[in-house]
């Protein structure tokens, strides 16, 4: 098996928009980069990214993913619901196209409840926030 070959390429002189490659093909959403090198090893780059990325070759070549677990996802995703920004707005009109087409909900049997647009995407805006923990 044949050794990797690994680019970390900065466009400027900080290190916001690093691009990674391995072998000329480009690794997608890495959060960090560890290189480790000793005088009798072979260098390694152990890559933490969110997703697991496409790509096939044989290397030396050690991924970390993250989130690690169900838990970690979960945290991660009302973290960012709580931040009430583009997938906060997402989520919401995601569950708001759930309700709309139905607009007559019936309860029990006692009671019958029809909502308006507007009814609805209160409703929506209310369920995201019990799903992020802030309700």
């Amino acid at each position: 098996m044949g050794v990797s070959r690994v680019q970390i390429r900065n466009p400027g002189d900080g290190w916001l928009g690093t691009k990674y490659f391995i072998d000329g093909f480009r690794v997608p959403r890495v959060r960090s980069a560890d290189f480790h090198v000793a005088v009798d090893e072979v260098p390694t780059f152990t890559f933490e990214t969110l997703g697991k990325p496409d790509i096939d070759m044989p290397g030396d070549v050690k991924f970390s993913f993250k989130p690690e677990n169900l838990s970690e996802v979960c945290f991660i995703i009302s973290e960012e619901l709580k931040k009430h920004g583009d997938f906060y707005d997402a989520f919401v009109k995601s569950v708001h196209g759930v309700l709309k087409p139905r607009e007559k909900y019936i309860g029990d049997g006692c009671f019958s409840i029809e909502l308006t647009d507007a009814d609805s995407f209160m409703l929506a805006e209310e369920i995201v926030k019990w799903i992020s923990g802030e309700e």
